[in-house]
C-alpha cells in the first residue's frame, strides 16, 4: 500500500512538473508577443520630422509675356490629417495667431513650420491651410508684365485671403503614399498657382490696366481697391489648382 501511495505521489509530482513547464512556456509565449507589439507600437510612436515651405508656380503665361518670382504670404492655420496603414491616425493643427509671414520659396524654412509626425506608410495626408492679411502684413505676389508695347512692368498682386480645406497631398511621384521616416527630414512644398488666377484675364485686359506708382517705379497693382474688376476676376481661384508635394 505504501509502494501504491509513493507511485501516486510521483504521478501527481511529476504531472504537476509537466503542467508547470507548459504553464511557463505559455507565459513566456505570451508575454513575448506583449513585448514584440510594444516594440512596434514604439516604434510607429518614433518621430519623423516634417517641415513645409509655401511657394508659387513660375512659369511663364501670357504668350511668355507674364511670370511670377516672389512675394509673401501670412499664414493663419495648419492642418495635417494622415491616415497610417499600422498605428493610429494622425492629426494636428497649428494655428498662429498673429500670422506666420513667411517668404514663396521652397528654399526658405521657417522654424515655426517644423514638425515632429509619428513615422509609418501613410496611405493620405489631407491638410487644411488659411492665409489672411493682418493689419501690419500683406499677402503679395510680384512678377513682371510685358504689355502689347514691349514695355516691361512690375505687377503686384495683394490677396486678402488664401484657403483650402481637405488637400490631398502626394509624393514626388504624384501618388498619395507617403513613408515617414525617423531620422529622416520630409520638405513638404505647398505651391500656389498665380498662372491659374489668371487664365480668365485676358492680354487686353493686363494692358489697360490702371498704372501705379510704387517707391518711384510705374507697376500694375491689382487689389480689392485698385484694378478691383481684375481682382474680381482672380480672386475666386486663389484657393484652386494648389500642389502639395512632399519630399523625402
Amino acid at each position: 500500500m505504501v509502494s501504491n501511495l509513493f507511485k501516486f505521489s510521483f504521478i501527481i509530482y511529476y504531472n504537476t512538473i509537466v503542467v508547470m513547464k507548459y504553464l511557463n512556456h505559455i507565459l513566456i509565449f505570451f508575454f513575448s508577443i506583449i513585448f514584440i507589439v510594444g516594440c512596434k507600437k514604439s516604434e510607429l510612436k518614433k518621430p519623423a520630422e516634417v517641415v513645409f515651405t509655401v511657394d508659387i508656380n513660375k512659369e511663364t503665361t501670357m504668350n511668355g509675356n507674364l511670370f511670377f518670382t516672389d512675394g509673401q504670404i501670412v499664414i493663419r492655420s495648419l492642418t495635417f490629417d494622415g491616415k497610417r496603414i499600422k498605428g493610429d491616425d494622425v492629426y494636428f493643427e497649428q494655428e498662429f495667431e498673429e500670422g506666420l509671414v513667411i517668404p514663396f520659396s521652397s528654399d526658405i524654412v521657417n522654424n515655426q513650420m517644423k514638425f515632429d509626425v509619428p513615422q509609418g506608410s501613410y496611405t493620405s495626408i489631407r491638410n487644411d491651410f488659411e492665409a489672411e492679411k493682418t493689419d501690419f502684413e500683406k499677402i503679395i505676389i510680384n512678377g513682371s508684365y510685358k504689355n502689347s508695347n514691349d514695355e516691361v512692368l512690375p505687377i503686384t498682386v495683394e490677396v486678402e485671403r488664401i484657403e483650402f480645406y481637405d488637400k490631398i497631398a502626394k509624393n514626388a511621384q504624384g501618388t498619395t503614399n507617403i513613408d515617414l521616416v525617423e531620422g529622416t527630414s520630409s520638405k513638404v512644398v505647398i505651391q500656389l498657382n498665380p498662372v491659374f488666377w489668371f487664365s480668365n484675364i485676358s492680354i487686353n485686359q493686363l494692358n489697360n490696366a490702371n498704372i501705379s506708382n510704387i517707391n518711384g517705379v510705374a507697376t500694375i497693382l491689382i487689389n480689392s481697391e485698385i484694378n478691383e474688376d481684375l481682382y474680381d476676376v482672380l480672386e475666386d481661384k486663389v484657393g484652386l489648382n494648389i500642389y502639395i508635394t512632399f519630399n523625402n
